[in-house]
């Protein structure tokens, strides 16, 4: 089960990340032609097949798996957890000679490895990957109903890392795990391991749910989420998307005022204009009017927004000797 799933894409570079947190069950063999897949244990145990190689893979244990080589993994036990990021293998293509896969072989390691440094970095950067991600995903939906054929809800704007420390803060203790099938249901002890296969007297496997010790606290703490809701002031939604999209045109002017000071000599093609390309992101989200509004924050007296002959992406030009104040 997908705790959260993003996926961030570079089209110039042809690079695209994806990145997962999830319950560990059962994954099929399978591989990616042209992805490399990074899996990253949080919690638990997990069982983990690379080609020939079979491992067991423990917290904060790192995995690189290359493109093209087949994999398979489950967890041991309930409630294992991993941060899995698939990136591109044009990421390092440059590198390589050409049609060449570089296999990281030494990118696996143990409880005796996964605390040297290289590991430490990797865990470092691959969750500030997903931090970025999730800057993109603020938000968590109620669905209240259908009207009319339409699906009803509520949105709420999420500090995550507040959001972080509040489920920390009442998080309750649950030493049972439910499993649930297609024709039925049985506990386990919570830690005792289980695969996810049919059952022969209850069928398909379809989920699997950790019990509180009190049901009743957890009622009562569903109630009191529930109520703190409640007396939230209600949002204007068509206000609250202006903003965002008035902030996302305000961050990117700020953004091309910063790079235009950087040059001290005109970097266009031909020498004749300084230049800074608009954000490939801002651009994929921006309609016309957007532009037009963005064009007129930029301070400066003389200004286009251009394509370049040989390059991808759309450009904001400033005249060499008409630069204005902002520059």
């Amino acid at each position: 089960m997908d705790l959260a799933n993003y996926k961030m894409e570079w089209p110039r570079e042809r690079l695209t990340v994806r990145c997962f947190a999830h319950d560990i069950m059962n994954y099929r063999y399978h591989w990616h032609p042209d992805e490399y897949e990074l899996n990253i244990l949080l919690h638990g145990s997990q069982e983990y097949c690379r080609g020939t190689q079979n491992v067991v893979l423990e917290e904060d244990d790192v995995l690189l798996t290359p493109p093209g080589v087949g994999h398979a993994s489950f967890g041991q036990q309930a409630n294992t957890t991993a941060i899995v990021l698939h990136f591109s293998a044009t990421a390092i293509r440059p590198l390589l000679k050409k049609g060449g896969v570089y296999h990281f072989p030494s990118c696996l390691s143990n409880a005796g490895t996964h605390t040297e440094e290289r590991y430490r970095h990797i865990r470092f950067y691959a969750s500030q990957i997903f931090m970025l991600m999730q800057q993109n995903s603020p938000y968590a939906i109620e669905l209240t109903g259908t009207e009319r054929g339409k699906i009803k809800g509520n949105l709420y704007e999420l500090d995550y890392a507040k959001h972080y420390e509040r489920v920390k803060e009442k998080e309750l203790p649950a030493d049972t795990v439910k499993l649930i099938y297609e024709h039925g249901e049985r506990e386990i002890p919570a830690g005792q391991f289980f695969n996810g296969n049919p059952d022969y007297e209850l069928g398909k496997f379809e989920r699997f749910e950790a019990v509180p010790n009190d049901p009743d606290a957890l009622q009562s703490l569903l109630q009191e989420e529930r109520r703190s809701r409640e007396q939230l002031p209600p949002g204007d939604f068509k206000a609250h998307i202006a903003a965002l999209r008035d902030g996302l045109i305000e961050t990117e002017a700020r953004r091309i005022v910063r790079e235009m000071k950087r040059h001290d000599t005109p970097n266009s093609p031909n020498k004749t204009h300084f230049m800074v390309e608009l954000s490939p992101a801002f651009m994929q989200l921006a309609a016309t009017k957007d532009t037009d509004r963005l064009f007129s924050m930029l301070p400066y007296k003389t200004l286009a927004f251009s394509k370049i002959e040989g390059r991808h992406g759309t450009y904001a030009l400033i005249d060499k000797g008409r630069t204005g104040t902002g520059r």
